[in-house]
């Protein structure tokens, strides 16, 4: 795009983006979703390293990073031929399902059935005990099952990010498309609903906390992508990276110093307002950071961080089912069973990265007439 951030073919793939969303992606499967395995959490492997320690409890927080990836990637990739008329509903909503829904579906089919046949027998389901009816798997596969009339988790429930993101999304577009000229001024209207929820602790369909979550993040990293173009056109892009790194690591000392808790507070908000912020700009501001987080083997773990992200839990639901009707008992506590699970992991998600995410999207995207030109050359990946 004309006067954007980065060059175009920087633009196409934001690298050190992609390796802070595959990291996030992974600490959320391997750390905050290990209690899926059961057992006693205070002899979980390495919790004698306080980073380990601070992720297995506060690893949920990377969500609100997914969104405001996404708000920022979204921002680049379709703000302008959105405002300028070169894509309509029709074909956005057509290249975000066609980047998300297979896999959702295919995972959610996972979780069915595994937990179907144990309903069937009159067993109790694994990982998400209440809710596995068909109500609900119709909630999950019509992204309704975050915010609107579930009663619980159930399924893949992780996917709940991903359904909000989905009604952001369709805000995104409706924003873009009727208030080109102010569309800073619009996008920030929604920031403060969202942290108006937030603060009011609102409970109803939409205006809930995970809506929210989505609304706040999304929003902030569209805000974020659009005031660090105005300061790259001004020249002071290295300025401002350098000033978040020395920011952040004076936040991440202070946290340490004073303890998490006490320092950061209640976290979401906090995080997404502060931490993730700096944490993003630096990471595309510091040309030495920008460049470690280029090197492929990370930018990778971003190709497959939508995978990561929604086939930990069906891995986790096959493997208990198995092992539990066959009385196994897993070595959960060892360091060995750690790495094997978070292995399985990348493995399993590579697997469906390439085995069904890439062909099927490129199979939707081939079904869209006229296709355009300028989208179907580029990878539209942003946060699961």
């Amino acid at each position: 795009a004309r006067g954007s951030l980065m060059s175009e073919k920087t633009a196409a793939r934001l690298e050190p983006m992609d390796a802070l969303r595959g990291f996030a992606a992974l600490c959320v499967a391997v750390f905050s979703h290990y209690q899926h395995w059961g057992g006693a959490k205070e002899r979980y492997p390495f919790l004698q390293y306080k980073a380990a320690s601070w992720l297995y409890v506060n690893s949920w927080l990377f969500v609100d990073l997914f969104f405001l990836l996404s708000g920022m990637v979204l921002t680049l990739r379709y703000l302008e031929p959105i405002t300028d008329n070169r894509i309509g509903a029709k074909e956005f909503l057509w290249l975000r399902f066609s980047r998300l829904y297979p896999l959702h579906l295919a995972t959610l089919l996972v979780c069915a059935g595994v937990e179907w046949p144990l309903m069937a027998a009159g067993q109790p389901t694994v990982i998400y005990p209440h809710n596995n009816d068909l109500y609900h798997f119709v909630l999950h596969a019509t992204y309704l099952h975050s915010g609107w009339f579930e009663h619980g988790w159930a399924y893949n429930m992780p996917s709940w990010s991903v359904a909000s993101e989905v009604l952001v999304y369709v805000i995104f577009f409706v924003i873009a498309s009727r208030y080109k000229k102010n569309y800073p001024v619009a996008i920030f209207v929604l920031f403060l609903v969202g942290m108006g929820i937030q603060a009011a602790k609102l409970s109803y369909p939409v205006l809930n906390e995970n809506m929210a979550r989505g609304m706040v993040g999304f929003s902030l990293g569209s805000l974020l992508y659009l005031g660090m173009n105005r300061l790259e056109r001004a020249g002071h892009g290295l300025r401002l990276g350098i000033g978040c790194l020395v920011a952040l690591a004076v936040v991440c000392g202070l946290a340490y110093w004073i303890g998490f808790d006490a320092f950061i507070g209640g976290g979401v908000i906090t995080m997404t307002l502060t931490v993730f912020p700096l944490a993003v700009i630096a990471s595309l501001r510091v040309p030495p950071l920008a460049r470690l987080l280029s090197l492929r083997p990370l930018t990778f773990l971003g190709d497959i961080s939508y995978a990561v992200y929604l086939v930990h839990v069906p891995l986790q639901m096959v493997v208990l089912s198995v092992t539990q009707s066959r009385h196994i008992t897993l070595p959960i506590y060892t360091n060995a069973f750690f790495f094997e699970y978070a292995a399985a992991v990348v493995l399993v998600a590579t697997a469906a990265h390439y085995g069904l995410e890439k062909p099927a999207q490129r199979w939707l995207r081939g079904r869209l007439r006229p296709a355009p030109a300028h989208f179907t050359s580029i990878s539209a990946s942003a946060a699961p």
